[in-house]
């Protein structure tokens, strides 16, 4: 039997036992040094579990589900074995566009999509750094620390943050972060942390990004959720710690653009933070900061049904919010008109 069947059997076989133990390493060793690279590429990419469906005849039919729905390759298999070794095995005698290509291969489940970030779900962040390093093509090395910034948006995990920004370079990291779409609504990864609540994705980068630099990400507009911006998120899914760490990113100067920025609804920040019936993302807002007339024209900002941030307030019935906004109002309009 030829090395290519052989190593056809030892993934196939893999596959099917799905972790129950674990391979033989030094044997795979053997296979891929005997197999030429186009052939362990093929291999990885067409044996998956759903292909090989029909070998499974004396498998459970509870597990028959998992293969009729889930295309995991070796690869995905092996990320979730903590397995960095065997995908090292495979990688080694491969060139950085096929490597690329294995790597966007994905499940049906967008959390668990891709190999890479199953890998760092499961501790393999340091692999997927060094897999980085050692890539010659431009291409592969974007391809993995996007994958490396959409795992840290989604999940608290400030080492593999900070490995990321010792990494790259600013001009890199701003690309990154204005290109990266993510799920169903095409998020942004701040829009993605916001929601998330993952303030230290936040105000890690804080410290890596200019003010100047951060501010049109901050502004960025989610056409697949309703025009929001990162900020508007936060309010409405009531983190405040992240509604405070925006804030405090953007000098007071630009505040104003920040806050009475709208969806496409026209409501502005001040209007998703009174939706959300928190006093304190109100007063997180900062807004007694600006100026009188900032203020005010952040105070009778209407949104398409012509409605202010303290209408929402009355129509919610929340009378110490209404009371709050009432005064600072009032107080607004005195600024104006008396600067």
């Amino acid at each position: 039997m030829s090395a290519v069947h052989r190593l056809k059997e030892f993934i196939v076989d893999y596959l099917r036992i799905q972790s129950v133990r674990t391979p033989d390493l030094n044997f795979l060793r053997e296979l891929c040094k005997d197999t030429a690279p186009q052939h362990i590429y093929t291999i990885i990419k067409e044996c998956t579990r759903h292909n090989i469906r029909h070998e499974l005849k004396d498998t459970p039919e509870s597990l028959l589900k998992d293969y009729e729905t889930d295309h995991s390759t070796c690869l995905h298999v092996a990320a979730k074995d903590k397995n960095f070794e065997m995908v090292s095995i495979l990688f080694d005698k491969l060139n950085d566009e096929e490597k690329m290509q294995l790597l966007k291969v994905q499940t049906t489940n967008f959390r668990t999509s891709k190999v890479l970030f199953l890998f760092m779900c499961y501790g393999g962040v340091a692999w997927a750094m060094e897999l980085a390093k050692s890539a010659t093509h431009e291409a592969l090395k974007r391809e993995i620390y996007q994958e490396v910034l959409i795992y840290t948006c989604c999940n608290d995990d400030a080492h593999a943050l900070q490995l990321l920004l010792s990494t790259v370079s600013s001009d890199t990291l701003i690309s990154l972060l204005s290109t990266v779409k993510i799920g169903v609504k095409r998020r942004s990864c701040i829009q993605t942390a916001a929601w998330y609540g993952i303030n230290t994705f936040i105000s890690m980068l804080s410290q890596n990004l200019t003010s100047d630099s951060v501010l049109p990400l901050l502004l960025e507009q989610c056409e697949g959720d309703g025009g929001k911006t990162a900020l508007h998120i936060a309010c409405e899914e009531n983190e405040l710690n992240v509604v405070k760490t925006i804030i405090d990113l953007v000098p007071i100067e630009n505040r104003l653009a920040l806050i009475i920025a709208t969806d496409e609804n026209e409501n502005t920040v001040l209007h998703a933070a009174v939706a959300s019936k928190n006093k304190n993302l109100v007063h997180a807002l900062k807004i007694d900061q600006l100026t009188g007339e900032q203020q005010y024209a952040i105070m009778v900002k209407e949104n398409k049904d012509r409605l202010r941030a303290i209408d929402l307030a009355k129509e919610e019935k929340n009378k110490q919010l209404k009371s709050f906004l009432d005064n600072f109002l009032q107080q607004s309009s005195k600024r104006k008109y008396n600067k």
